[in-house]
């Protein structure tokens, strides 16, 4: 079975993964460089403060969907006759949640989408272990990395980059070429999580 690297975000109503939902989502496929995003509609308001981080309004989720009519889209995308390794930034104690409910709701699991997850944060811990901040917006600032606003697509686009920097550290680190890291990427989950 071929494994496939996508690159995702989610923007939400705050950080409790339990209580709070999905406002914007993005899923960006390494080799096809195909890119599915959407805004989620949702009953509660939202608060200032994400307003502010995400410049995601109540009016323009007034005019989104909810998150069953992304339900074909985001499956289809996340093919499960693949291998997935689904890349986030701190995305094992944040992103992974989120997309484990929906999936959820949708009957599925992340095991039925042959998903696994590779967190930014851990392979940075790896390659630079005495870094002061692991933040993604640290590390982009660290490797001259524009990241643009903070809303899904843009935090996808920087991850990728950041991603490609933190493969290319790590080569020298374990003599392995960095094309060869990015496309296998079971080298890397087993490297963190094996």
């Amino acid at each position: 079975m071929n494994s496939r690297l996508i690159y995702f975000d989610f923007e939400t109503t705050g950080l409790n993964v339990f209580n709070d939902r999905v406002i914007e989502y993005c899923f960006k496929d390494e080799k096809e460089q195909k890119t599915i995003q959407g805004l989620i509609k949702i009953k509660k308001k939202l608060s200032k403060e994400i307003e502010n981080i995400t410049g995601i309004t109540d009016d323009m989720l007034s005019l989104a969907k909810k998150i069953d009519t992304h339900q074909d889209k985001m499956l289809s995308f996340l093919d499960n006759t693949h291998n997935n390794y689904l890349i986030a930034h701190n995305g094992h104690n944040f992103d992974r949640f989120f997309l484990q409910r929906i999936l959820k709701k949708w009957e599925t699991t992340t095991k039925n989408q042959n998903i696994k997850f590779i967190d930014t944060i851990h392979l940075a811990k790896y390659i630079f272990p005495g870094n002061k901040s692991y933040s993604q917006k640290n590390l982009c600032i660290q490797f001259n990395i524009t990241s643009g606003n903070h809303r899904a697509e843009a935090d996808v686009i920087a991850l990728e980059k950041l991603y490609h920097i933190l493969l290319f550290h790590l080569s020298s680190k374990i003599n392995i070429k960095p094309h060869i890291l990015l496309n296998n990427p079971d080298i890397i989950y087993d490297l963190l999580y094996i």
